[in-house]
């Protein structure tokens, strides 16, 4: 996909995927802390699903 026809737009911790045609895929991430340094952690994908690497830039969960 021609990523000049592709943004990311922020809604507090969710992110709406916006492709060219108008398609629209709304992703709700999870989001945790790290109990030995408190660091805020965003799961990318869906719980349900394991994407390696590249994978997940490829749309795996979809």
């Amino acid at each position: 996909a021609d990523r000049s026809l592709m943004t990311w737009r922020h809604i507090r911790k969710e992110k709406e995927y916006i492709m060219a045609k108008g398609m629209r895929v709304k992703l709700n991430y999870d989001v945790s802390r790290d109990p030995d340094t408190g660091a805020e952690i965003t799961r990318l994908t869906p719980p349900d699903v394991t994407c390696h690497r590249n994978y997940f830039y490829q749309k795996c969960f979809f």
